[in-house]
Protein backbone atom coordinates (compact mmCIF):
# COMPACT_ATOMS: atom_id res chain seq x y z
CA UNK A 1 0.00 0.00 0.00
CA UNK A 2 1.31 3.46 -0.86
CA UNK A 3 1.19 6.43 1.46
CA UNK A 4 -1.34 8.19 -0.80
CA UNK A 5 -3.59 5.13 -0.81
CA UNK A 6 -3.31 4.88 2.98
CA UNK A 7 -4.27 8.56 3.29
CA UNK A 8 -7.25 8.12 0.97
CA UNK A 9 -8.52 5.10 2.88
CA UNK A 10 -8.05 6.81 6.23
CA UNK A 11 -9.88 9.92 5.03
CA UNK A 12 -12.84 7.81 3.94
CA UNK A 13 -13.01 5.77 7.15
CA UNK A 14 -12.26 2.55 5.30
CA UNK A 15 -11.47 -0.53 7.36
CA UNK A 16 -8.60 -1.46 5.07
CA UNK A 17 -6.45 1.33 6.53
CA UNK A 18 -6.88 -0.16 10.01
CA UNK A 19 -6.23 -3.68 8.78
CA UNK A 20 -3.03 -2.50 7.10
CA UNK A 21 -1.84 -0.78 10.28
CA UNK A 22 -2.48 -3.92 12.30
CA UNK A 23 -0.22 -5.93 10.00
CA UNK A 24 2.41 -3.33 9.09
CA UNK A 25 4.57 -0.60 10.56
CA UNK A 26 2.96 2.72 9.61
CA UNK A 27 5.21 4.92 11.74
CA UNK A 28 6.79 6.44 8.63
CA UNK A 29 3.36 7.86 7.77
CA UNK A 30 3.08 9.68 11.06
CA UNK A 31 2.23 12.98 9.36
CA UNK A 32 -0.90 11.45 7.78
CA UNK A 33 -2.02 10.00 11.11
CA UNK A 34 -1.29 13.23 13.01
CA UNK A 35 -3.32 15.19 10.47
CA UNK A 36 -6.31 12.88 10.94
CA UNK A 37 -6.11 13.24 14.71
CA UNK A 38 -6.51 17.02 14.45
CA UNK A 39 -8.67 17.50 11.35
CA UNK A 40 -11.90 15.89 10.26
CA UNK A 41 -11.64 14.69 6.67
CA UNK A 42 -15.12 13.18 6.39
CA UNK A 43 -16.74 14.35 3.19
CA UNK A 44 -20.35 14.34 4.42
CA UNK A 45 -20.31 15.23 8.13
CA UNK A 46 -24.11 15.57 8.34
CA UNK A 47 -24.39 11.81 7.81
CA UNK A 48 -20.89 10.59 8.72
CA UNK A 49 -20.00 12.80 11.65
CA UNK A 50 -16.29 13.55 11.91
CA UNK A 51 -15.05 9.92 12.01
CA UNK A 52 -13.69 10.66 15.49
CA UNK A 53 -14.53 7.20 16.87
CA UNK A 54 -12.89 5.55 13.88
CA UNK A 55 -9.75 7.65 14.28
CA UNK A 56 -9.59 7.08 18.03
CA UNK A 57 -9.89 3.32 17.60
CA UNK A 58 -7.26 3.50 14.89
CA UNK A 59 -4.85 5.39 17.14
CA UNK A 60 -5.35 2.90 19.95
CA UNK A 61 -4.00 0.00 17.87
CA UNK A 62 -0.71 1.80 17.23
CA UNK A 63 2.26 1.00 19.44
CA UNK A 64 2.99 4.75 19.74
CA UNK A 65 -0.65 5.78 20.30
CA UNK A 66 0.09 7.92 23.36
CA UNK A 67 2.49 10.12 21.39
CA UNK A 68 -0.50 11.53 19.47
CA UNK A 69 -2.49 12.42 22.58
CA UNK A 70 -0.68 15.65 23.65
CA UNK A 71 -1.30 17.33 20.30
CA UNK A 72 -5.02 16.54 20.51
CA UNK A 73 -5.23 17.98 24.01
CA UNK A 74 -3.19 21.08 23.19
CA UNK A 75 -5.25 21.75 20.05
CA UNK A 76 -8.36 22.46 22.14
CA UNK A 77 -6.90 25.82 23.12
CA UNK A 78 -6.87 26.94 19.50
CA UNK A 79 -10.20 25.79 18.09
CA UNK A 80 -12.73 27.69 16.04
CA UNK A 81 -16.43 27.08 15.50
CA UNK A 82 -15.86 24.41 12.88
CA UNK A 83 -15.79 20.70 12.18
CA UNK A 84 -12.20 20.36 13.36
CA UNK A 85 -13.21 21.66 16.77
CA UNK A 86 -15.96 19.05 17.06
CA UNK A 87 -13.51 16.34 15.94
CA UNK A 88 -10.89 17.34 18.51
CA UNK A 89 -13.31 17.67 21.41
CA UNK A 90 -14.80 14.26 20.67
CA UNK A 91 -11.34 12.68 20.55
CA UNK A 92 -10.48 14.43 23.81
CA UNK A 93 -13.69 13.09 25.39
CA UNK A 94 -12.63 9.56 24.47
CA UNK A 95 -9.25 10.20 26.09
CA UNK A 96 -11.00 11.53 29.19
CA UNK A 97 -13.26 8.48 29.36
CA UNK A 98 -10.12 6.37 29.33
CA UNK A 99 -8.77 8.23 32.34
CA UNK A 100 -6.72 11.02 30.76
CA UNK A 101 -7.18 13.84 33.30
CA UNK A 102 -5.35 16.38 31.13
CA UNK A 103 -7.85 15.81 28.32
CA UNK A 104 -10.78 16.29 30.69
CA UNK A 105 -9.32 19.49 32.12
CA UNK A 106 -8.60 20.89 28.66
CA UNK A 107 -12.16 20.24 27.52
CA UNK A 108 -13.59 22.25 30.39
CA UNK A 109 -10.98 24.98 30.09
CA UNK A 110 -11.32 25.57 26.36
CA UNK A 111 -14.97 24.96 25.48
CA UNK A 112 -15.97 28.28 23.92
CA UNK A 113 -18.89 27.32 21.69
CA UNK A 114 -20.06 29.04 18.55
CA UNK A 115 -23.44 28.77 16.85
CA UNK A 116 -22.37 26.23 14.22
CA UNK A 117 -20.78 23.37 16.16
CA UNK A 118 -21.25 24.44 19.77
CA UNK A 119 -24.19 22.19 20.59
CA UNK A 120 -22.73 19.16 18.83
CA UNK A 121 -19.63 19.58 20.97
CA UNK A 122 -21.80 20.11 24.05
CA UNK A 123 -23.18 16.58 23.95
CA UNK A 124 -19.65 15.23 24.50
CA UNK A 125 -19.79 16.76 27.98
CA UNK A 126 -23.09 14.99 28.67
CA UNK A 127 -21.69 11.65 27.53
CA UNK A 128 -18.59 12.23 29.65
CA UNK A 129 -20.00 13.64 32.89
CA UNK A 130 -23.77 13.32 32.82
CA UNK A 131 -25.64 16.06 34.69
CA UNK A 132 -22.49 17.97 35.59
CA UNK A 133 -21.45 18.02 31.93
CA UNK A 134 -24.95 19.01 30.83
CA UNK A 135 -25.15 22.02 33.17
CA UNK A 136 -21.67 23.18 32.17
CA UNK A 137 -22.48 23.01 28.46
CA UNK A 138 -25.98 24.45 28.89
CA UNK A 139 -24.52 27.49 30.64
CA UNK A 140 -22.14 28.06 27.73
CA UNK A 141 -24.93 27.64 25.17
CA UNK A 142 -27.15 29.91 27.26
CA UNK A 143 -24.58 32.69 27.01
CA UNK A 144 -24.88 32.43 23.24
CA UNK A 145 -28.68 32.41 23.40
CA UNK A 146 -28.70 35.74 25.24
CA UNK A 147 -27.68 37.28 21.92
CA UNK A 148 -30.91 37.28 19.85
CA UNK A 149 -28.93 37.25 16.62
CA UNK A 150 -27.29 33.92 17.43
CA UNK A 151 -28.67 30.99 15.47
CA UNK A 152 -27.34 28.37 17.88
CA UNK A 153 -29.58 25.36 18.44
CA UNK A 154 -30.45 24.01 21.87
CA UNK A 155 -32.77 21.04 21.32
CA UNK A 156 -30.12 18.35 20.82
CA UNK A 157 -28.34 19.13 24.08
CA UNK A 158 -31.60 18.99 26.03
CA UNK A 159 -32.60 15.73 24.34
CA UNK A 160 -29.24 14.12 25.05
CA UNK A 161 -29.35 15.36 28.63
CA UNK A 162 -32.77 13.83 29.22
CA UNK A 163 -31.65 10.53 27.75
CA UNK A 164 -28.50 10.32 29.87
CA UNK A 165 -29.78 11.79 33.12
CA UNK A 166 -33.52 11.23 33.12
CA UNK A 167 -35.98 13.99 32.28
CA UNK A 168 -37.25 14.64 35.80
CA UNK A 169 -33.80 14.84 37.39
CA UNK A 170 -32.38 16.99 34.63
CA UNK A 171 -35.22 19.54 34.58
CA UNK A 172 -35.18 19.80 38.37
CA UNK A 173 -31.45 20.53 38.37
CA UNK A 174 -31.74 22.97 35.45
CA UNK A 175 -34.60 24.89 37.05
CA UNK A 176 -32.77 25.14 40.37
CA UNK A 177 -29.51 26.31 38.79
CA UNK A 178 -31.29 28.81 36.54
CA UNK A 179 -32.55 30.78 39.54
CA UNK A 180 -29.06 32.13 40.21
CA UNK A 181 -27.43 31.91 36.78
CA UNK A 182 -28.50 34.21 33.94
CA UNK A 183 -26.95 32.06 31.23
CA UNK A 184 -28.70 28.93 32.45
CA UNK A 185 -31.92 30.93 32.75
CA UNK A 186 -31.56 31.93 29.09
CA UNK A 187 -30.95 28.34 28.12
CA UNK A 188 -33.94 27.09 30.14
CA UNK A 189 -36.27 29.70 28.66
CA UNK A 190 -35.29 28.91 25.08
CA UNK A 191 -34.86 25.14 25.34
CA UNK A 192 -38.18 24.52 27.09
CA UNK A 193 -40.16 27.33 25.46
CA UNK A 194 -42.00 27.41 22.13
CA UNK A 195 -39.90 26.65 19.03
CA UNK A 196 -38.09 29.68 17.69
CA UNK A 197 -38.74 30.92 14.19
CA UNK A 198 -35.99 29.64 11.92
CA UNK A 199 -34.83 31.85 9.11
CA UNK A 200 -34.80 30.17 5.73
CA UNK A 201 -32.87 31.23 2.68
CA UNK A 202 -34.49 32.57 -0.46
CA UNK A 203 -33.25 29.45 -2.25
CA UNK A 204 -34.99 27.19 0.26
CA UNK A 205 -38.18 29.18 -0.09
CA UNK A 206 -38.09 28.76 -3.85
CA UNK A 207 -37.50 25.02 -3.54
CA UNK A 208 -40.52 24.80 -1.25
CA UNK A 209 -42.63 26.91 -3.60
CA UNK A 210 -41.72 24.69 -6.54
CA UNK A 211 -42.55 21.56 -4.58
CA UNK A 212 -46.01 22.86 -3.67
CA UNK A 213 -46.90 24.85 -6.82
CA UNK A 214 -49.87 23.94 -9.01
CA UNK A 215 -49.03 22.65 -12.51
CA UNK A 216 -50.23 25.96 -13.93
CA UNK A 217 -48.06 28.03 -11.61
CA UNK A 218 -45.06 25.80 -12.29
CA UNK A 219 -45.54 26.20 -16.04
CA UNK A 220 -45.69 29.98 -15.65
CA UNK A 221 -42.46 29.93 -13.64
CA UNK A 222 -40.80 27.83 -16.37
CA UNK A 223 -41.90 30.30 -19.02
CA UNK A 224 -40.54 33.18 -16.97
CA UNK A 225 -37.21 31.37 -16.59
CA UNK A 226 -37.08 30.69 -20.33
CA UNK A 227 -37.63 34.36 -21.04
CA UNK A 228 -35.41 35.92 -18.40
CA UNK A 229 -32.68 33.28 -17.82
CA UNK A 230 -32.82 34.38 -14.18
CA UNK A 231 -30.74 31.89 -12.12
CA UNK A 232 -32.69 32.84 -8.99
CA UNK A 233 -35.61 30.86 -10.42
CA UNK A 234 -33.64 27.62 -10.87
CA UNK A 235 -34.31 26.23 -7.35
CA UNK A 236 -38.01 26.03 -8.24
CA UNK A 237 -37.19 23.03 -10.45
CA UNK A 238 -34.97 21.06 -8.08
CA UNK A 239 -37.88 18.89 -6.87
CA UNK A 240 -40.31 19.13 -9.79
CA UNK A 241 -39.49 18.42 -13.47
CA UNK A 242 -39.06 21.46 -15.70
CA UNK A 243 -42.23 21.33 -17.87
CA UNK A 244 -40.78 22.85 -21.06
CA UNK A 245 -38.05 21.91 -23.54
CA UNK A 246 -34.79 21.81 -21.55
CA UNK A 247 -33.02 24.34 -23.80
CA UNK A 248 -33.21 27.17 -21.19
CA UNK A 249 -31.68 24.94 -18.55
CA UNK A 250 -28.99 23.67 -20.91
CA UNK A 251 -28.12 27.28 -21.73
CA UNK A 252 -27.62 27.89 -18.01
CA UNK A 253 -25.55 24.74 -17.39
CA UNK A 254 -22.79 26.80 -15.77
CA UNK A 255 -25.15 27.04 -12.77
CA UNK A 256 -25.17 23.93 -10.60
CA UNK A 257 -28.90 24.24 -9.89
CA UNK A 258 -29.57 24.06 -13.62
CA UNK A 259 -27.73 20.75 -13.83
CA UNK A 260 -29.56 19.38 -10.81
CA UNK A 261 -32.85 20.37 -12.44
CA UNK A 262 -31.78 18.62 -15.66
CA UNK A 263 -31.25 15.37 -13.73
CA UNK A 264 -35.02 15.35 -13.09
CA UNK A 265 -35.90 15.05 -16.79
CA UNK A 266 -34.89 13.02 -19.83
CA UNK A 267 -34.01 14.35 -23.27
CA UNK A 268 -31.61 13.14 -25.99
CA UNK A 269 -29.50 16.31 -25.76
CA UNK A 270 -28.64 15.67 -22.14
CA UNK A 271 -26.42 12.68 -22.88
CA UNK A 272 -24.21 14.90 -25.02
CA UNK A 273 -24.15 17.53 -22.29
CA UNK A 274 -22.97 14.91 -19.81
CA UNK A 275 -20.09 13.87 -22.04
CA UNK A 276 -19.15 17.50 -22.63
CA UNK A 277 -19.05 18.21 -18.89
CA UNK A 278 -16.65 15.35 -18.24
CA UNK A 279 -14.42 15.82 -21.30
CA UNK A 280 -13.99 19.54 -20.52
CA UNK A 281 -13.34 18.81 -16.83
CA UNK A 282 -16.15 21.23 -16.04
CA UNK A 283 -16.33 22.33 -12.37
CA UNK A 284 -19.96 21.15 -12.35
CA UNK A 285 -19.30 17.67 -13.75
CA UNK A 286 -20.64 16.21 -10.49
CA UNK A 287 -23.99 15.55 -12.20
CA UNK A 288 -22.69 14.17 -15.49
CA UNK A 289 -23.19 10.53 -14.48
CA UNK A 290 -26.80 11.24 -13.56
CA UNK A 291 -27.44 12.98 -16.89
CA UNK A 292 -25.76 10.17 -18.80
CA UNK A 293 -27.56 7.32 -17.07
CA UNK A 294 -30.96 9.01 -17.26
CA UNK A 295 -30.50 9.17 -21.04
CA UNK A 296 -28.37 6.06 -21.47
CA UNK A 297 -27.48 4.11 -24.55
CA UNK A 298 -26.04 0.58 -24.50
CA UNK A 299 -22.60 0.65 -22.90
CA UNK A 300 -23.19 3.84 -20.92
CA UNK A 301 -22.97 2.07 -17.55
CA UNK A 302 -19.41 1.09 -18.46
CA UNK A 303 -18.70 4.69 -19.55
CA UNK A 304 -20.02 6.06 -16.26
CA UNK A 305 -17.83 3.58 -14.39
CA UNK A 306 -14.76 4.72 -16.34
CA UNK A 307 -15.57 8.31 -15.43
CA UNK A 308 -15.86 7.36 -11.79
CA UNK A 309 -12.58 5.45 -11.67
CA UNK A 310 -10.73 8.25 -13.47
CA UNK A 311 -12.13 11.04 -11.27
CA UNK A 312 -9.58 12.51 -8.87
CA UNK A 313 -11.86 14.90 -6.96
CA UNK A 314 -13.48 13.06 -4.02
CA UNK A 315 -16.37 15.54 -3.89
CA UNK A 316 -17.24 14.76 -7.53
CA UNK A 317 -17.02 11.01 -6.87
CA UNK A 318 -19.24 11.41 -3.83
CA UNK A 319 -22.05 13.01 -5.84
CA UNK A 320 -21.57 10.64 -8.81
CA UNK A 321 -22.25 7.70 -6.49
CA UNK A 322 -25.89 8.67 -5.98
CA UNK A 323 -26.57 8.06 -9.68
CA UNK A 324 -24.21 5.10 -10.02
CA UNK A 325 -25.85 3.11 -7.24
CA UNK A 326 -29.17 3.20 -9.09
CA UNK A 327 -27.73 1.00 -11.84
CA UNK A 328 -27.44 -2.06 -9.55
CA UNK A 329 -24.32 -2.93 -11.55
CA UNK A 330 -22.08 -5.26 -9.53
CA UNK A 331 -18.82 -3.81 -10.97
CA UNK A 332 -20.05 -0.31 -10.11
CA UNK A 333 -21.07 -1.29 -6.58
CA UNK A 334 -17.69 -2.90 -6.00
CA UNK A 335 -15.93 0.19 -7.36
CA UNK A 336 -17.86 2.40 -4.95
CA UNK A 337 -16.88 0.16 -2.03
CA UNK A 338 -13.25 0.48 -3.08
CA UNK A 339 -13.19 4.16 -4.06
CA UNK A 340 -15.95 6.02 -2.22
CA UNK A 341 -14.76 8.92 -0.05
CA UNK A 342 -17.98 8.53 1.98
CA UNK A 343 -18.50 5.83 4.60
CA UNK A 344 -22.29 6.28 4.34
CA UNK A 345 -22.34 5.61 0.59
CA UNK A 346 -20.01 2.67 1.12
CA UNK A 347 -22.46 1.21 3.66
CA UNK A 348 -25.27 1.28 1.11
CA UNK A 349 -23.16 -0.61 -1.41
CA UNK A 350 -22.11 -3.16 1.20
CA UNK A 351 -25.77 -3.93 1.85
CA UNK A 352 -26.55 -4.04 -1.88
CA UNK A 353 -23.68 -6.43 -2.53
CA UNK A 354 -24.57 -8.69 0.39
CA UNK A 355 -28.22 -8.76 -0.69
CA UNK A 356 -27.04 -9.97 -4.11
CA UNK A 357 -24.57 -12.45 -2.59
CA UNK A 358 -21.74 -10.55 -4.30
CA UNK A 359 -19.75 -9.23 -1.34
CA UNK A 360 -16.24 -10.71 -1.61
CA UNK A 361 -15.17 -12.82 1.35
CA UNK A 362 -11.78 -11.12 1.40
CA UNK A 363 -13.47 -7.82 2.35
CA UNK A 364 -15.17 -9.23 5.43
CA UNK A 365 -12.26 -8.87 7.84
CA UNK A 366 -11.42 -5.28 6.94
CA UNK A 367 -15.09 -4.26 7.14
CA UNK A 368 -15.18 -4.87 10.90
CA UNK A 369 -12.99 -1.76 11.26
CA UNK A 370 -15.06 0.52 9.00
CA UNK A 371 -16.11 3.96 10.28
CA UNK A 372 -19.75 3.24 9.50
CA UNK A 373 -21.84 1.46 12.14
CA UNK A 374 -24.13 -0.18 9.58
CA UNK A 375 -21.19 -1.59 7.62
CA UNK A 376 -19.71 -3.13 10.74
CA UNK A 377 -23.05 -4.57 11.86
CA UNK A 378 -24.11 -6.11 8.56
CA UNK A 379 -20.70 -7.63 7.82
CA UNK A 380 -20.45 -8.94 11.39
CA UNK A 381 -23.77 -10.70 10.90
CA UNK A 382 -22.49 -12.16 7.63
CA UNK A 383 -19.23 -13.37 9.25
CA UNK A 384 -21.20 -15.10 11.98
CA UNK A 385 -23.15 -17.08 9.37
CA UNK A 386 -20.04 -18.27 7.52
Amino acid sequence: MTKDEFRRLLHSGHGRAVQHALANDVSTWRDVIADMSLHSRSIDPIFEGTHAAYIYNFLEILPDATTYHPAIIESLADTKDDLDARHRFTLASFLAEDGNTAARAAMYAHYNPGPEEGELIAIDFVALDGLKGFLFAAEKIGALLRDPDNTVDECLLLSEGKEHCGEEELLAALNAAATTNEDLAAYLKTATGPPRDRQTSARSERIKWGREATPEALLQAAQTLAETKDPELLPIFLRRPFPLHPAPLIAMADHRDALIALTKITHPQLRGLAIQLVESNDPNRHYAADLLLNNARPGDEELALRWYLAEQDPEVRHIQEIALRKTDSIPILKAIYERSPCSENRAYTVKDLIDRDEFPAEWLEESQYDANDATREITSALRSRL
